[in-house]
């Protein structure tokens, strides 16, 4: 309805707005959306499945970066040595969250957005399949020469016999509807198409689960990395203090552990003499023992390789890499032995140039504490400017 116009001239318009919302009496462009339809079109928008396979595919693209790139919470010292490698491209992947993408925000939006959108989808269609499931085939056409295939033979067999031996054999592949009352007892109506939708239905849930676990595995997981030098007297046992890098779930209790402790036999490692990629490490696997409670009841042994992990209750021990751990013994001036055994040395590259240092702390005087710092080559050579090099990551002169 419109009142009168106002003293300056202008007109002021009004409307009755009914139980549906719609206001009456005013103009609305075409397309022009309300809050509430506004936000029903992006519910309809984001749970389709159109939607769900773009960000599925996404999600993909995403994951792509931490196959490629090296992984703080994987390997933090490869992580490292590839920074140092690309000091340009460092800062910009640092920003972009390409170190930790599986911890970045646009990683997680998209896996938020992507576990919305399939539920979304998969409820209601869950809802109809089960309506459809329950009920009844439809019932079967009066004339089917209205249908657009469909065909009739003559035959002297008694139509029992006839619909006994259509019933067998739609049975098979198709739902058979169950006679309701005398008129429909002279017909079969079957129907399918049940399983694919059901087959579909279970690929879609497989995926949320699949993403829940995932996520799970986040929250109340953890990832740690740990050098373990060879030998019976070293090892490693499962508690937070022995890993060198450990990032816990935001959920995690250190209480979730499994015990156990391990140590490495033998470790063994082929390398490529010839080719292209000659001096590289081809294969390499670590000949371990582990045990739970220690008591010489449950001892066993493991060839641990890569991509070949150790199950130890809900825990998986990989084997990433290796390297060299030289043994050093320091010397006072007295000859008295003030530091000895193996040192971990951190390889640079792929040739197994490695670096490392020593804390020389056994003496009893802080004067006489000393540090050292030192490069470990292990196939030795001079190259063509007399600077010395390794040739290969193999210690065939180190």
């Amino acid at each position: 309805m419109k009142n009168a116009p106002a003293e300056n001239g202008s007109a002021e318009r009004a409307g009755v707005r009914d139980e549906r919302g719609v206001t009456e009496g005013t103009e609305r462009v075409p397309g022009e959306l309300n809050a509430r339809e506004m936000l029903r079109w992006a519910w309809r928008q984001l749970t389709s499945m159109r939607t769900a396979l773009i960000l599925l595919l996404l999600l993909a693209l995403g994951a792509v970066p931490g196959s490629l790139i090296p992984q703080q919470g994987v390997d933090s010292l490869k992580t490292s040595n590839w920074k140092t490698a690309h000091p340009t491209l460092t800062p910009i992947y640092e920003r972009l969250g390409l170190f930790d993408v599986y911890a970045s925000p646009w990683f997680a939006a998209i896996y938020v957005m992507l576990m919305v959108s399939l539920i979304g989808c998969i409820l209601p269609r869950l809802r109809v399949y089960w309506k459809g499931l329950r009920a009844q085939p439809p019932a079967a056409p009066r004339n089917l020469s209205r249908v657009t295939d469909s065909a009739s033979y003559l035959t002297d067999e008694d139509p029992e016999v006839v619909l006994a031996r259509a019933k067998a054999r739609l049975r098979r592949r198709y739902r058979i509807r169950k006679d309701l009352d005398a008129t429909t007892s002279d017909v079969v109506s079957a129907e399918k198409g049940y399983l694919r939708e059901a087959g579909n239905l279970l690929f879609h849930l497989s995926i949320i689960i699949v993403l829940v676990g995932f996520a799970m595995g986040g929250l109340f997981g953890y990832k740690g990395g740990v050098i373990v030098l060879v030998g019976p007297d070293q090892g490693f046992t499962n508690t937070a203090q022995q890993y060198d890098d450990l990032n816990p779930g935001s959920l995690f209790s250190s209480s979730q552990m499994d015990p156990f402790t391990m140590h490495i036999d033998k470790f063994d490692v082929q390398w490529l003499n010839s080719g292209p990629r000659q001096g590289m490490a081809k294969g390499f696997k670590s000949e371990i023992s582990y045990c739970q409670t220690c008591d010489g009841s449950d001892d066993q042994s493991y060839d641990l390789r890569v991509n070949h992990p150790l199950t130890i209750g809900s825990t998986q021990l990989f084997l990433i890499g290796h390297g060299y751990a030289p043994s050093i013994t320091v010397k006072d001036k007295k000859g008295d032995v003030i530091w000895s055994g193996p040192q971990v040395f951190l390889p640079e590259n792929q040739t197994f140039f490695s670096f490392g240092v020593v804390k020389g702390t056994n003496t009893p005087n802080v004067a006489d504490q000393i540090g050292l710092e030192g490069v470990f080559y292990p196939t030795f050579i001079m190259d063509d400017n007399g600077n010395p090099a390794t040739l290969m990551g193999d210690d065939l002169n180190p």
